[in-house]
This record gives structure tokens, C-alpha cells and sequence, in this order.
């Protein structure tokens, strides 16, 4: 689920307060899209976008809208870090993979139409 102008206008209305256009523009980049690869439920939605209207009632808030080469250098770093984290994960199994085949072979066993290559 993702922001949408209904949303907005629920949760500035709860909060009793008019949002400047920069701000609901914000929020759109914010939550106008899921964050790949997961994706905000309704209630994740709500909660958030109702803590940023909160804190920006407060006038505790400041946001900086970003530019379109921004947001692709944000979403590039993201995916940058999720390709790391499962090439780790990768590298991880690949070593447990290693261990099962030593075990494997120290205790003389095989699987009947084994396809492991050792």
C-alpha cells in the first residue's frame, strides 16, 4: 500500500492541520512507493505518515524535498545494500554447503541418484 491524496488528507485531517503542498510532495516521495523489496501495510502507513504530520504540527520537523538524481543515488545505495547482504548470505550457505560435503564424505555416505558434485 502507498500514499495516496485520500491518505493524506485522513491523517492531516486527524491531526487538524493544513499541509503545505513541499510537504505533501514529501510525503508522496516518502511513501508514494513501496520500499523495494518489502511494501507498507495499511496500518505501517497510517502510523507513519501520522508521525510526520504530527511533527511537522509541532513545527519540529524539516524535511528537504529530493530531486530525481537524488532519489535514484537513495534507491541505488538501497539496492546496493540489499545485492550485499545476500551475497553474504550466499557466501554463507556456500560455507555450511562446504561443511555437509566434508561430513559427507569423512563418514563414507552418498545419497542413492546423488546429484552434489564433490
Amino acid at each position: 500500500m502507498v500514499a495516496d491524496k485520500n491518505i493524506i488528507k485522513r491523517v492531516a485531517n486527524y491531526h487538524k492541520v493544513m499541509l503545505e503542498k513541499d510537504f505533501e510532495q514529501f510525503i508522496y516521495q516518502e511513501y508514494g512507493q513501496d520500499p523495494f523489496p518489502y511494501e507498507y501495510s495499511e496500518e505501517d502507513l497510517y502510523m507513519q505518515i501520522s508521525k510526520l504530520v504530527g511533527d511537522y504540527k509541532k513545527g519540529g520537523f524539516e524535511f528537504k524535498l529530493l530531486t530525481p538524481m537524488e532519489k535514484l543515488i537513495q534507491e541505488n545505495c538501497i539496492i546496493k545494500d540489499i545485492c550485499i547482504e545476500n551475497i553474504r548470505e550466499v557466501n554463507h550457505l556456500n560455507e555450511q554447503l562446504d561443511e555437509l560435503k566434508e561430513v559427507i564424505i569423512n563418514n563414507g555416505l552418498s545419497v542413492p541418484n546423488d546429484e552434489i558434485d564433490f
